[in-house]
């Protein structure tokens, strides 16, 4: 089949919502012609379908799912060397596809693992780098080939033979794309299922479905009142409670509301209950109760839902939780900085969960850079606190402040003492 022909059907799976048919026509293309247009589509598709909440890796891995490939590169940081070589070699079948080499690459730029013992993951890593080739990973691949940047003399040497490899089996050169071909890609455009909007009053839908709707829309009262409805019809006092925080009386009705907070929020809150701190001091004030007091450690309930909390969890929980819908409500957290281990892809998956957020509290350098590719989220933050533990971390701050494009507030906290130069930041804040 000629290559325009097979473009036009990815572009109709893509109108159609269907992402593996568009992406698995797209990478046919990509075979017969490796050019960075074609990978440039198969990116946006991929951006566009990938789903919020990442499926569990060895079932991704195992069914060959074409929308999470490049994720599933991601997601290697998210285990220790040792599991990470099971992960990689679950991927063995991903073969010439960009969107796997661009994540390889990108592991390489800024590798999880350093120590020698690490070297079975690394020979994966370069072996399937080696089956996914991409023009495009050239000028990074040279621009890391003497492996500065890796600890330890012994797996520096190592790492930049592995390097010189890379670079010599990548391809120079792309091949020229055929003006038919181009104009074909230009009509993929993915068009993802719509967010469910909220229940029409009089109609009959599930608790479920209502829930669904305050989290796809965390700004808007809307859905919440509709909940409030339902759930007062079926006798749960949690509709009593949004009701009441709804209500424009609601300063009058704070007692009322304290005491069913105090009485089922653990219930309220599910999974999340043993991961958010002090539940024993809840706050039903109408406005955040840090804005009078900034060390406030209240959880803050507001229009029925959580939205200030102190975050408290292990690593395995956290990754396990990620990407909860019920993250959406929360406008404030606090204590992720503490945190500074938590794998990126779990961060990413974090951050996009929380919908309605504009108060990051403290975080590290690394976590704001994660933060500010969340493009959403990078759009609605007001407001952050940046741990920084040296002078280095500031150009990292600095280069994720373009991106946060309504922040209003930024505060840096030095630790140590530290105290450089932090014009680079203030620059990068006119």
């Amino acid at each position: 089949m000629k290559l325009e022909a097979r473009v036009k059907d990815a572009a109709r799976h893509a109108a159609k919502g269907d992402a593996p048919g568009a992406l698995a026509a797209l990478l046919e293309v990509w075979r017969a012609l490796p050019a960075p247009a074609v990978a440039k589509v198969l990116d946006a598709v991929t951006a566009a379908a990938l789903p919020k909440t990442p499926p569990d890796f060895d079932a991704a891995a195992e069914s060959n799912d074409v929308v999470e490939a490049p994720r599933l590169v991601q997601r290697l940081r998210d285990v220790n060397a040792a599991a990470a070589v099971g992960r990689i070699a679950a991927l063995s079948n991903l073969e010439q596809d960009p969107r796997v080499a661009s994540e390889l690459v990108a592991l390489l730029e800024d590798p999880p693992f350093h120590a020698t013992g690490s070297k079975p993951f690394w020979k994966l890593v370069f072996e399937l780098l080696a089956r996914n080739a991409d023009p495009r990973s050239l000028s990074r691949l040279k621009k890391v080939r003497k492996a500065s940047h890796i600890s330890g003399a012994s797996m520096r040497g190592w790492m930049a033979a592995q390097f010189e490899q890379a670079v010599s089996v990548t391809p120079m050169t792309a091949p020229k794309v055929p003006a038919t071909v181009a104009r074909a890609l230009a009509q993929v455009k993915f068009k993802p299922p719509k967010s469910p909007a909220a229940p029409k009053p009089g109609k009959a839908v599930s608790t479920l479905e209502l829930f669904r709707a305050v989290y796809e829309r965390p700004d808007d009262d809307e859905p919440r009142a509709l909940l409030a409805d339902v759930l007062q019809e079926k006798g749960d006092p949690r509709g009593q409670f949004i009701a009441l925080q709804l209500a424009a009386n609601r300063v009058e009705t704070r007692a009322e509301q304290l005491k069913l907070v105090r009485k089922h929020q653990r219930a309220w809150l599910g999974e999340l209950a043993n991961h958010l701190g002090y539940l024993a001091y809840p706050s039903v004030k109408e406005v955040d109760p840090a804005l009078a007091k900034p060390t406030s450690i209240e959880l803050w309930w507001n229009r029925g839902f959580p939205a200030a909390a102190r975050l408290d969890f292990t690593t395995p929980t956290f990754i396990a939780l990620a990407g909860r819908p019920e993250w959406a409500t929360l406008r404030r957290i606090e204590n992720l900085a503490r945190h500074a281990e938590l794998p990126e892809a779990a961060l990413q998956t974090f951050f996009t969960s929380l919908r309605g957020l504009r108060d990051s509290g403290q975080v590290t350098a690394q976590q704001l850079r994660v933060l500010a590719r969340s493009t959403g989220l990078a759009q609605r933050l007001t407001s952050a606190s940046v741990v920084v533990e040296s002078a280095d971390e500031l150009p990292v701050v600095a280069s994720a402040l373009k991106s946060l494009g309504a922040l209003e507030r930024l505060k840096l906290a030095f630790v140590g003492g530290l105290a450089p130069d932090v014009s680079i930041v203030r620059s990068c804040r006119r």
